[in-house]
This record gives C-alpha cells, sequence and structure tokens, in this order.
C-alpha cells in the first residue's frame, strides 16, 4: 500500500480539529501515532483498553481526508451514541441499520452520495443487499473503520459472520486504508484480523491491557439469595450508579424485580424486549435518571458512560474475553470501580448449553437441512421457532436451530435475509379493468393504489406483486399505517390478496444436494466446541486462582507481568471469602475417608474428581459449598471423617460399575483435554449406578445426563451399564426412597426460592392479577409452555391454580380420564391416550391437580 508523508500543515490541521470539533488540548497515548499512520494511508490495526480513546483515532482523520468515512458498528446502541455526540460538536454524521425503513435508508445513501457526511456508521448486515453495496460504491471513501473487530475472528469470544464480508467490501471500495480497533484480542485473535480483513502490512498499535482503576473482585456464593445479598450490600456502600450483567433474560427479569423490591431503582434490557423499550432504558441510563442496568450482554458494547462504579457479574460469563470487555466499562473516568463476579459453579452449565446450541451436532445440522429442502419452494418464510417445531425439537433447540442455519449458509447452501427487509406480496384476483370499475366509488386513496399496482407495477390478474410499502406510502403521499388499512379493506372485499412482510428472516435455498454429499467441515464445528469449553476452563480458572486476578487477566492476554500482586483485587487484599485454588481434592483421598497421617501437600496435587475440599488458610480441609449445596455456610472438614455427607453420597450403588464408569470418564477426559467432571460429574455417575438405565430415554431421566452429554457419552455409557449387567446378571436397580414424594412428575418436590426474586414466584403474583399464560409469558419474555411448567409447580406446592381459566372443563375431564387409566408416573402414556391436539403442558397441569387431589381424597379416607 502506497503512503504518504504527513506534512507541517496536516499536523497543524489535526491539532486544530482535535481542539476545535472534539474539545481535547491534547492527545492521549497512542492517539497522535495512530492518526498519523492513517493520514499517511497505511492500514492499522488498534487494540487498546476499552475507555483509551479509540473513537478518536478514525473520527479525526475522518474530518481532514476527502470523502466519507465508513464505521463498521455492530450494536445500534454504539452507532446511536457516537452519532449523537459527533452531531452535537457539529460534525456531519449519521447512521444506516435495521431500524430505518427502506425509505429511510435509500434516502441516506443519496445523501451520502452527495457529499453531505464526513462519517457513516454502517451495520456490517447491510452489506448482504447488493443494491446497497453499489450505492457506497458510487461514494468517494476515505477510510474504513472496523470497530469491535475482534467479531471477524471465529476464535474471538464474539464473532459475528457478516463481519467476513468486509474483506471483500474493502476490495469493491479500491482498497482504502482500513482501521481494526478492538479492546480485547489475543495475540491468535489479532493475526486472524490481519487476514480475514485483508490488511496490507498493517501497522499495529497494542497498548497495555491494564486498567489500574479496576478492582476486581471474585465471591464464591451458593444461591440467588447470596447473589442479590451481595449485590444489595455492594449498593450500601454507595457504588449506586452500574451495570449488572446475567447470563438470560430469566434472570435479568428476576434480579431486576428482586432489587426493586429492595427499594432500588434499576431497568431491564435484553434481546426478547421491544425495541422501543430498550431505547428507553438505554436514555434513562445514559442521563443518570435510571442508575442500574440489569441487561444480558446485548447492552453496552460502545456505551459511552465514564462515572459507572461498578460492573457486576450475576452469572459467569464464558470468557476472559467477553468478561474484560463487560468490566471495562466502568471507571472510564479514571475513578476506582469496582468489578465483581459472583461465581457459583452450577452457572457454568449455562455457559454449556449456549456451546451446545453455537455448534449443534452433525446430526442435527443434516436434519435441518433436510427439512428446508422437503418444504418444496427455494424462497421460504418461516420463522426459527417454526423450523424447531418442524425438526421435533423442544423451545430450548432454537438456539442450535439459528446455528444449523448459520453453518448451512456459511457453506453456500442457504441464504438468509435480514429482518425488517421483508416485501408484502399482492395478487390481483380480478382483471385490470374489473378491478378499476370496483373502486370507482371508493375512495381516492383506494383507487391510487389500484392504479399503482397496474401502471407502476405492471400489475395482471393472478400476478404475484412484491411491493416495498414503505416506498408505495411515501410514493401516494400516505403514512405505511394508513396504506397497510387499505390494503386490508381491499383484501376482504376480494379484489386481491395481501400478505403484510414476513417479520422474522426469510431464507433462500441456493443448492440442494443429498445430506451425505453436504460440504461441511463438522470436525471443525467440534474443534470450535471444545476451543468455546477450554475458554470456559479459563474463566472457571479466574474464579478458582489464588493469584492476584488483575496478574491472571493481564497473563491470558499475552502481557508479561514482573509484579506478583496488585494489592487492590479481592486476592491481594484477603477480602474474598471464598479463597480458593484451583485444583482440588477429592472426596475419595484418605484426609476426607478419615486418616490422621495424610500428608497435607498431597491434597493440594490431586486431580479433580467428585466432592472437591480445598486446603483453608487456617489448615484443615474447606469443602466448596457450591459442592455440598448447603446455602447458608460452607463446612469445614478437618483431617477426621465428617460427621455428615452430603444426601446424593448416602444412596446405594453399584461400586464395581461406578469403578468402571470413572474409569471410562477419564479416558474420554484425556482424549477431549477436558477435566473428568466437564464429561460427568461423580453425583450423576453414582446416580447411573444406582438407577443401573438400558435405554437412552432412561439415561435423559437422570440428573447431569442433559440431550448434549447424553449424544456425546451416551452410547459408551450405557454399554458400560450393559457389560455390567451380563456379568453380574444378578444386579438390579436399587429403589430410591420415596418417602417424601410418590415419584410422579407432578408430585416431584419443587425447591422453593426466595420469595420476590424467584421466577416461578413472579409467574405467580402475576397470575393472581388475573393475567393469562399468553399475557405473562409476553410481559416476561417467556414462552407460554415455561409459565405452564411453572403453574404445573406451584399446583405441585399446594397452589391453588383454576384450570378452567386455562382449559375448558370437558378439556380437564378428558385429561383426566386418561391419567385414570394410564397412572400419573410418566407424561408419555398418557399422551399416548389423548388427541393428538393435547400438549404436554397440558397434561403436566391436569396431572398435578389430579395426583394433589387424589392426595386429598385419601387423607380423608
Amino acid at each position: 500500500m502506497s503512503s504518504h508523508p504527513l506534512n507541517a500543515s496536516m499536523k497543524d490541521e489535526r491539532f486544530r480539529v482535535l481542539r476545535e470539533k472534539f474539545h481535547f488540548s491534547g492527545f492521549r497515548k497512542w492517539q497522535e501515532e495512530i492518526i498519523d499512520t492513517l493520514l499517511t494511508r497505511r492500514d492499522v490495526v488498534v487494540v487498546m483498553p476499552t475507555g483509551s480513546g479509540k473513537s478518536l483515532c478514525y473520527q479525526l482523520p475522518a474530518l481532514l481526508l476527502d470523502g466519507v468515512t465508513l464505521v463498521i458498528s455492530p450494536l445500534i446502541a454504539l452507532m446511536k451514541d457516537q452519532v449523537d455526540g459527533l452531531v452535537q460538536n457539529q460534525v456531519p454524521a449519521t447512521f444506516i441499520n435495521s431500524v430505518l425503513t427502506p425509505s429511510e435508508q435509500g434516502q441516506r445513501l443519496r445523501e451520502i452520495q452527495q457529499g453531505r457526511y464526513k462519517l457513516v456508521y454502517i451495520a456490517p448486515e447491510r452489506f448482504r443487499n447488493p443494491g446497497f453495496m453499489g450505492g457506497i460504491q458510487s461514494c468517494r471513501v476515505s477510510l474504513f473503520a472496523v470497530d469491535e473487530a475482534h467479531c471477524v475472528s471465529e476464535w474471538g469470544h464474539d464473532f459475528r459472520p457478516d463481519y467476513l464480508r468486509l474483506k471483500g467490501v474493502v476490495e469493491r471500495l479500491s482498497h482504502p486504508p482500513v482501521a481494526a480497533l478492538t479492546a480485547t484480542a489475543t495475540p491468535d485473535v489479532r493475526h486472524d484480523i490481519i487476514t480475514q480483513l485483508g490488511l496490507r502490512q498493517p501497522i499495529a498499535f497494542v497498548a497495555g491491557f491494564d486498567r489500574p482503576n479496576l478492582r476486581f473482585h471474585v465471591k464464591r456464593v451458593d444461591g440467588e439469595k447470596d447473589k442479590i445479598d451481595a449485590i444489595v450490600t455492594l449498593l450500601k456502600k454507595g457504588l449506586r450508579r452500574g451495570i449488572i450483567y446475567a447470563a438470560t433474560r430469566k434472570n435479568v427479569e428476576a434480579l431486576t424485580l428482586a432489587l426493586r423490591s429492595n427499594g432500588y431503582k434499576a431497568g431491564s434490557y435484553h434481546a426478547g424486549m421491544e425495541m422501543e423499550s430498550r431505547k428507553v432504558v438505554q436514555d434513562l441510563f445514559m442521563e443518570g435518571t435510571l442508575p442500574v442496568v440489569v441487561a444480558t450482554n446485548a447492552f453496552g458494547m460502545g456505551i459511552d458512560k465514564a462515572d459507572l462504579r461498578f460492573v457486576v457479574h450475576y452469572d459467569v460469563p464464558g470468557s476472559i474475553e467477553a468478561y474484560y470487555q463487560e468490566v471495562g466499562r466502568a471507571g472510564r473516568d479514571g475513578e476506582p470501580a469496582t468489578c465483581l463476579l459472583l461465581f457459583n459453579y452450577a452457572d457454568t452449565f449455562t455457559q454449556e448449553f449456549f456451546i451446545d446450541g453455537s455448534y449443534p451436532l452433525r446430526d442435527m445440522i443434516e436434519r435441518t437441512y433436510e427439512v428446508l429442502c422437503d418444504i418444496g419452494t427455494d424462497e421460504i418464510e418461516m420463522t426459527q421457532k417454526a423450523l424447531a417445531e418442524r425438526l421435533g425439537r423442544s423451545k430450548s433447540n432454537e438456539m442450535a436451530v439459528s446455528s444449523c442455519l448459520k453453518i448451512l449458509e456459511k457453506a453456500g447452501y442457504i441464504e438468509r435475509g435480514s429482518e425488517g427487509e421483508h416485501q408484502a406480496r399482492v395478487t390481483l384476483c380480478i382483471e385490470p379493468k374489473k378491478l378499476q370499475r370496483r373502486v370507482e366509488g371508493k375512495s381516492n386513496s383506494q383507487k391510487e393504489i389500484v392504479n399503482y399496482f397496474l401502471d407502476v407495477l405492471d400489475g395482471s390478474k393472478d400476478k404475484t406483486l412484491l411491493v416495498d410499502l414503505d416506498v408505495m406510502a411515501e410514493h401516494l403521499n400516505l403514512s405505511p399505517e394508513q396504506l397497510r388499512r387499505h390494503l386490508s379493506t381491499l383484501h376482504q372485499a376480494g379484489s386481491m390478496e395481501y400478505r403484510p412482510p414476513f417479520r422474522g428472516r426469510g431464507l433462500k435455498i441456493l443448492s440442494r444436494v443429498p445430506v451425505s454429499k453436504l460440504n461441511i467441515n463438522f470436525r471443525e464445528i467440534e474443534r470450535r466446541s471444545l476451543f468455546e469449553r477450554k475458554k470456559l476452563r479459563r474463566m472457571i480458572d479466574y474464579a478458582y486462582t489464588d493469584q492476584c486476578l488483575r496478574r491472571f487477566i493481564l497473563e491470558y492476554f499475552g502481557e508479561r507481568i514482573t509484579k506478583k500482586s496488585c494489592d487492590n483485587c479481592s486476592n491481594c487484599l484477603h477480602e474474598t471469602e471464598t479463597r480458593t485454588l484451583r485444583t482440588f481434592t477429592p472426596l475419595e483421598s484418605p484426609a476426607i475417608l478419615g486418616r490422621d497421617d495424610i500428608n497435607k501437600s498431597s491434597l493440594r496435587a490431586r486431580r479433580p474428581s467428585g466432592l472437591a475440599a480445598i486446603p483453608s488458610r487456617k489448615g484443615g480441609v474447606k469443602t466448596p459449598s457450591f459442592l455440598t449445596g448447603q446455602a447458608k455456610k460452607e463446612r469445614i472438614i478437618k483431617e477426621k471423617l465428617p460427621k455428615k455427607f452430603p444426601e446424593e453420597l448416602g444412596l446405594p450403588f453399584h461400586e464395581d460399575l461406578f469403578a468402571s464408569l470413572k474409569e471410562m470418564r477419564l479416558k474420554l477426559a484425556q482424549a477431549s483435554d477436558l477435566p473428568p467432571f466437564v464429561i460427568f460429574h461423580d453425583r450423576t455417575l453414582r446416580a447411573i449406578s444406582h438407577r443401573l438405565p438400558q435405554t437412552t430415554a432412561e439415561l435423559l431421566a437422570i440428573k447431569g445426563c442433559g440431550e448434549f452429554r447424553v449424544s456425546t457419552y451416551g452410547d459408551q455409557t450405557l454399554e458400560m451399564v450393559r457389560v455390567y449387567l451380563r456379568r453380574h446378571p444378578e444386579a438390579k436397580p436399587l429403589s430410591e426412597p420415596l418417602s417424601k414424594h410418590d415419584g410422579s412428575p407432578a408430585a416431584r418436590p419443587v425447591l422453593k426460592k426466595p420469595s420476590g426474586g424467584s421466577t416461578v414466584e413472579i409467574t405467580w403474583m402475576l397470575w393472581e392479577k388475573g393475567m393469562k399464560v399468553d399475557e405473562i409469558a409476553r410481559k416476561r419474555g417467556l414462552t407460554p409452555s415455561t409459565i405452564s411448567e411453572h403453574l404445573a409447580q406451584l399446583i405441585g406446592e399446594g397452589r391453588s391454580i383454576d384450570l378452567n381459566r386455562i382449559l375448558s372443563k370437558e378439556r380437564i375431564a378428558l385429561i383426566e380420564e386418561a391419567i385414570a387409566q394410564a397412572g400419573s408416573e410418566r407424561l408419555a402414556p398418557i399422551k399416548a391416550g389423548l388427541p393428538p391436539d393435547v400438549s404436554y403442558d397440558e397434561i403436566r397441569l391436569v396431572a398435578g391437580q389430579y395426583v394433589q387431589k387424589t392426595k386429598g381424597e385419601n387423607k380423608k379416607v
């Protein structure tokens, strides 16, 4: 790439722009060097901590170069905030994303071509549209800035396939200088950024990752109550402005309600909310009216709010990169800020679920492709939910369906459209002349609509027309809503068939081949899954480490640290109650089994296995509370036999089978380079040795045997059980005590969560207000099926749920009759005796009520 030396007048000019437009008196570290490099038309890779001024590195050159600077940004929030700030400084800037209507996007594109803007923020998915790409090519692009550049790397923590198009976009724009910027990138990710964007001899600027004003804390917690108590304690210390990240929408809503019930102003933000609701929360937060936002990771990227005093992670994130980027939103003003991770090992299974959904198994990818091809048309308008139902998958697999579609698109077998870009379809039902006569006595608007179809779109009988409603409404001087009403009226009159635009993301099949011929690198998908699990493991290591937390993070990003202590993280200050080691002592160790002559150093050297114990600072051994299940305090076990073991350890089990299963687990772990407990926990192996499952369904019924584990390790596990039974034909499943419940699905005990903070309790409160199931689901951003499960749990607790508000008396009687014949122990036999339209949700509710009613009658007898 040719470069041009920077002359003295240009140097003077950049200082003038810095003062007059951005109101700074001087540059921060590296800013001046990066800006000068871009002004000499060289590519750059910039890795600088959040809050260090990356945006200025491309915003200032944009005002000095001829033409327009395109800024690729992944989130709408980032575009809005930065464009608002630039416009306030009288910098001509705008954005183009899916929030705008097609006509608004077209208008802004024309204004860009006319040279009205110096900076234009663009969502990467816009480049899927050939028309948009053609319009951009006609502009003079002087600089191409890729913000959050780690999104282009499949090895980064936030890979977005649309970023892979950007290399081709740069080539079609005749290679303007490219600035790739990110706050979090390991050396491998930096190399991938250069390759995937096609940068030519770029100069890399990698500033230190250290943010000295951030105070890192890890607090081990036993459950939701502990988490809420920790957050309330933090807020009571005066740290009242910040972000709390939770992994799921459910946790976001429940925590927001809990904080409000404790008297704190807090708002929710997640992708399940309406765009307008999210905008209101973001605006209130930015202006300071709303001090706390509880959010999924959909919130925060690009949020430039300097005075955040804390970032709390309610659930463990999936990687160190994701964690460091999110905590980096605190303390941008340079003042001290707290970064608190509330860690419970059980939360890691949520991240495992996300990994399973992101990297589906080969069978599911092939089945998804088969179902799409069986639809019979190349243009498909079907939501992911509908596709999941066709696949026979549960609602929880919609994420995996989405991943299957991304994989098929990347391989070139399908092409997905952007949400909101779909056109309406109109088919004229009668001959044009008859249609014109039919609307003669109607309103002028209906006449103009008919003439538009006939004259502008050259419509004829039975011809289907694709209509951009925004363009048509603008042409006819109508609002989009007025146009939709008139089209509905004409549809009802039989003059035409009107199909509104599809609200989801449609897709097009590009190639049809037998599934056995799919050219997809399934090994690579498996490798990616393993890579993500290793990154999660490093995040778990961070939660368990006893070394300086700041040092741990900086070394992860490749920095060489000589100082062993930062003197302000929870480990260095000895403030955490849960200072732990990354290596555990298994329950089977002699110390736990009661031998007094154990060498303590040998405890530290053991590999993870079973119930772990951790050496404590005061001597003796501390058992992590997340493994014992105790909610109030951690149990300290001296080097003696403990008086009590956790309940699951008291179950009888076939010891020889348990030993064989552990050997199998060790081999699988070594082959996958994973800790053994990630394959199966000891308590799961004990449960298998207790129940002796012989089918996949029986294995799935055991706690700890989720769909991914069973699909991955189920065959080997069941084979071990079968081999054991062949060698020991006398072996029988050991009956589990049923003193507290009768074993039926509806009657199993439900662990009650803290009032107010429990997701089930929230459903109960809304139900008591008279809301319907679908209303509760919409309000909470959950599915009706989930709400039905909540109600079934409440029935099991003995709460009074009037099912007549959901089902007719006839429907209830029909299901009760099937239960009386099949019994209430299992739902499948009940379902088999009912019409196909009776759902499992309905059966679960009625079964719960039936069991409660039966119990009541038995008591009377």
